[in-house]
């Protein structure tokens, strides 16, 4: 979810506005934070607000949006909204008693129930997750399968297994492993040798 609120600067307590979106479940908490920025700069643009700041705990939103070489699609959007406009972008620290703040945390988190989805554009590094995770489970299930490889699978069950260990195999542990190594056993196979 993400969220803005609006105050005026009467009165820091009682917001005039709270913005709340929801974002497709596979979007990040960086483009959470983007859309609400952009979302708070076009009620901005469209209301003529001026002398406007917005505070904002993300370190990481606002020095992508300092980046004018920036090819993410939400801070090119930023870019595009605030042309000929002067806003003050400013952090603050995070659940630091910034009330702006941790009020549009809360109704962020609030926006994550509503049933309509404003933006779905799935982030470059969800999408690297998601298909290094079925690759790894289409991998592994080829392994499990396979009617090859029933010596090797007894030393190394699973790919997770082979992953986690810090295995670096040469020419004989391959062999070992393999059971295809200058062992009787592989020679009685072939007639070579007797046990």
């Amino acid at each position: 979810g993400a969220s803005f609120v609006v105050f005026s600067g009467a009165n820091d307590f009682s917001p005039l506005l709270v913005k709340k979106f929801r974002l497709a479940n596979d979007c990040s908490v960086f483009q959470s934070e983007l859309f609400a920025i952009l979302q708070a700069i076009s009620w901005i643009v469209e209301n003529n607000a001026s002398n406007t700041r917005i505070f904002c705990d993300s370190k990481s939103a606002l020095m992508s949006i300092r980046n004018i070489y920036s090819t993410n699609k939400l801070v090119q959007n930023i870019f595009s909204r605030i042309h000929g406009q002067h806003i003050c972008l400013n952090w603050t620290k995070s659940h630091n008693g910034n009330f702006g703040n941790d009020l549009a945390d809360y109704f962020a988190k609030l926006a994550a129930f509503l049933d309509s989805i404003v933006y779905n554009s799935i982030s470059l590094s969800s999408a690297y997750y998601g298909f290094n995770t079925q690759l790894l489970y289409d991998w592994n299930l080829a392994w499990q399968s396979s009617i090859n490889g029933s010596l090797t699978r007894r030393f190394i069950p699973s790919i997770d297994f082979r992953l986690a260990t810090d295995l670096c195999p040469d020419f004989t542990l391959t062999q070992f492993l393999t059971g295809h190594g200058k062992f009787k056993s592989y020679f009685h196979r072939f007639g070579l040798s007797t046990l």
